[in-house]
Parts: structure tokens; sequence; C-alpha cells
């Protein structure tokens, strides 16, 4: 059997890792083995979005150092990425809306384009006009992508395609390239679990809601087996408390190994004059999401709904009336939002500047603790966000507006109109969600991965090795250690400062 690799990202090892692991597993199986990496063609590279040439010289001499020294067996074959700079297209969008609504031969790489600009730029709702250029090179180099990649398929009968991610324009055209021809693919990305790689097979993108559901729904379905409880709640219980700065995420515990996962909460500090100041009002809490990583991503996208973003529902919830007068409400950013740039960021700042007396907004920079709002809130609204879901773990009546994978959980109540969440917010309302379901998302999200590592040894987080041999490249080596130095004389000289 013939299967190819797309090795987009030598730079972040820890992806690069999964992706050789995949390949020596597949090579085991007596599969031929396509390894297809990058020599400066792709744009909108999530690990060198701006093109530095330094980056493109050391992922290069990754990629060379993969292909001479680990991918050694005859049954590996090493290719480049060559798109044909003959295929040109003519686009022209007025609105974030057009762009997203742009396909290709059926690959909806207006919308893969839109995920990469708004992840590099940091702004979710970005000019699309002042961005045109952008958008234009990186539409063009997505549809090369996709001619390149179902070419490469048709003519070393490919049967089998992994690739990673699939959301951007730079991986995801290549998924609709062997969809459109009937060939199995498989986007991949690092497991919640150590050592897990997540696999999954013939969905758009790794981050596939249907198939997240699926994997919830089993776990509820084990939380029942009395053979299977106790280790799954012990499983859970870790986990929340990770997320809620209870215990540190060490790297001997290696609890919560995914690679996108920050815990925010190791620096969350409680004021108790806040609390007291409000002591005669009900604090109702609202949560918000971030859209940087999921923008784009098929089963997350709201702007059909009858609540477009968060920003949107923020706006509604300071509208004249909404909130009781015996009652405020406090809006807690996500963290995440700290680094948010141009129109989103001037969209923040506006919400804020214009609440009313009974809204207290915390800002995104801030380490106002999350967790002890939700303890002292009689119900939280959560916008998208996985704190919902904690919520209901601690016990509050929730109501969850958006959308994501633990959105079927029976965590939460879920508005179909704005008249909805005034009802939830103006009534006595003490129905608590499920604390199983709740526990479900803590056990999925600390362990999902369906295939582990078996030739690669990773010593510890994102350390990965062969034969006792470090996988990084020389150069990569040298830069990290140049990295690590960097980061420890930081750390002296703030011990320094602070002693």
């Amino acid at each position: 059997m013939n299967i190819a690799i797309f090795s987009e990202v030598p730079l972040w090892t820890a992806h690069h890792a999964e992706a050789i692991e995949i390949a020596m597993q597949n090579n085991n199986n007596k599969n031929n083995v396509h390894f297809i990496s990058c020599k400066g063609a792709l744009l909108g590279c999530p690990a060198n979005p701006k093109k530095n040439p330094l980056l493109c010289m050391i992922c290069r001499s990754q990629t060379n150092h993969t292909s001479k020294k680990i991918l050694q067996d005859k049954n590996y074959i090493t290719a480049d990425i060559l798109l044909d700079k003959r295929i040109s297209i003519d686009c022209s969008f007025n609105s974030i809306e057009e762009l997203q609504n742009f396909s290709y031969k059926d690959s909806p790489i207006g919308n893969m384009v839109y995920s990469t600009v708004v992840t590099e730029l940091n702004d979710s709702f970005f000019d699309i006009h002042s961005e045109k250029l952008r958008v234009n090179e990186l539409i063009l180099n997505a549809v090369r992508v996709y001619e390149f990649t179902y070419n490469y398929l048709i003519n070393n009968n490919i049967q089998r395609l992994y690739i990673w991610n699939g959301r951007r324009s730079c991986d995801g055209p290549s998924i609709y390239a062997a969809k459109n021809l009937g060939i199995d693919f498989s986007p991949f990305i690092s497991g919640g679990g150590y050592n897990k790689i997540l696999i999954r097979e013939n969905v758009n993108t790794v981050h596939d809601v249907p198939s997240a559901i699926k994997e919830l729904n089993q776990i509820k379905k084990d939380l029942k087996d009395i053979n299977l409880r106790d280790e799954l709640i012990k499983r859970g219980d870790s986990f929340f408390n990770i997320a809620n700065g209870q215990d540190k995420n060490s790297e001997d515990k290696k609890e919560v190994n995914y690679l996108g996962y920050y815990q925010f909460s190791s620096n969350y500090v409680t004021d108790e004059s806040f609390y007291t100041k409000y002591q005669d009002k009900k604090i109702i809490a609202a949560f918000t999401g971030t859209y940087s990583e999921f923008a784009g991503v098929p089963g997350y996208d709201t702007s059909e709904d009858f609540c477009s973003t968060f920003y949107h529902g923020i706006e509604f919830l300071q509208e004249p009336g909404v909130i009781p007068d015996d009652s405020i409400l406090v809006v807690r950013w996500h963290p995440n939002s700290r680094n948010i740039q141009g129109s989103e960021r001037k969209r923040l700042n506006a919400i804020i500047n214009d609440a009313p007396k009974n809204i207290i907004h915390i800002p995104p920079e801030s380490n106002f603790s999350s967790y002890s709002l939700i303890d002292n809130s009689v119900k939280v609204i959560g916008f998208g966000s996985s704190i919902s879901v904690e919520s209901c773990l601690r016990g509050k009546p929730v109501m969850f507006v958006g959308r994501n994978m633990f959105q079927d959980l029976n965590c939460f109540d879920i508005p179909q109109s704005f008249d909805d969440i005034k009802v939830f917010i103006n009534t006595d309302r003490n129905k608590i969600g499920s604390y199983d379901d709740a526990l479900a998302w803590g056990v999925y999200f600390s362990s999902f991965g369906n295939s582990s590592f078996k030739f690669l040894d990773q010593k510890e987080p994102k350390e990965f090795f062969l034969n006792n041999k470090s996988i990084r490249s020389p150069l990569l080596r040298i830069l990290r250690k140049i990295k690590n130095s960097l980061k420890l004389k930081t750390i002296i000289n703030l011990h320094k400062n602070s002693t």
C-alpha cells in the first residue's frame, strides 16, 4: 500500500515527531511511505508565517536530517512540495463573508485562508481591503497546493494521505484533493494523553466536532462501568485540578499533554475585596472564548446563529433592562484575548468603555481568578468556552452560547434566542447540569488520542529520541540550547530583581 505524509511544520518538533512516528508505523506494516516536505513553497506556514529566511533554513535542515538520518529504509520515499507557478487565479473580495464562501473544486479554500489570516493577525474582524495582497497570495498558494497534492496522489498511486491539522490554507487543500479522488485521508495532531497522537479518519480537520462528540459519549458510557469508573474519576479530577490551578501541570506528572493547552490559572489571584464590595448584589458571571484557534473551522462557526459572535452576545447583555437591578454582570474575558489586535481589539475596548454601571469587565490581561468568580456567582453564561463545563462541575446553573465539541453534554441550557438568555438571567433558576457529563470532559481532554508513540521515545515533553539520539537536526539543537539559555537568564534576572 502506498501512503503519503505531508510534513509541514518540522520547526515544531512535537508535531514533526508525530509525522515521523506515523511514517515508521506504516513502514513497519510494509507500506511504502512517501514523506513529503516543504522547502519554502508554502505560504501561511504556522511555524513561520512571515517566512523568516533563518527559520526557513533551520526548517530545511530538519527536513534534510529527517530524510538522511531517520527515514533510511528503502520503503521511504522522500519528496518536496513543488508548486506549479503557471497556475493563476483572479479573485476579489469585498467582505470577510465573501472570502469565507470562496471555494475551489469543492475545497473551501476561502475559509481556510480566513483561518490563516485570523491566526496571523490575531484579529477575527480584519479589514479585507487592507489585507487584500496577503489574502490573494494565500488563495493562490492554496490552489497550487491543492493541484500539487491532487497530481501527486494520482501519479504515485497513493491510497491514504496523512496531513497535520487540516484547518489552514497550507494543509487543508490537500485533504480535499484526497477527498475528491476518493482516497482515504487522516488529519493528525498531538493527543491529550502523554505519548498519544490523535489521528482522525476521513474528516476535514482534527477539530472535527462530531468525532469528538462520539468519543465523549463513549466516555460517558465508560463512567457507568463500575470497573472503569474509579480510574476515570481520578483522571477527570486530576485534569480539573490542573485547570483551576489547584495542581500544576508539571513535566513529571505529564497529565495534560495537548500542545494547545495553557494553564492560565497558575497566575490567578482571588480578590476578596471585590466580593465584599458587591456583597449586596447577585453576581452573574459571563465568560468568553477566543476565535484565533478555531476561526473558520466547520462546527465552531456561529456566524449564522442568533448570536453571531460572543461580542454580539456581550453587547446584548449590556442593553438596558437585561441585567436586573439587584444583580451585577461580571464579564471575564478569556486570557487568550490579551493578544488580539486591530478591529477585534477595538471592538473589545468599545464594549468595555460602553459598559453601564451594573456591568463589570475583567480584561483579558487581568489575573483575576475565574474560579473564584464562578464560586461567588449565582449563575454562569458561557460563550464558546469550556469553562461552561467547569462551572457545571462546581455546581452552578449554566447557559452555554455557541458551538464546541462539548456542546451536547448535559451540563447547561442552550438558548435558541436572546429572549432565552434574558429568561435565564431574570428567573430564579437552580437546575444544575450532570456531574458525570462534566467529568467526561476532563477525562476526554486529558486522554484523547487513538494512536501512541512506539518507535520514538519521548523522554520528556516535546523531546523525542530514536535509538537514544534526538530527532532534532544539529542546527535545531543549537537553536534550542540558545533559547533555553536565554530563558534561564531571564528567570535568574527575575529572581534577582525580586530579592
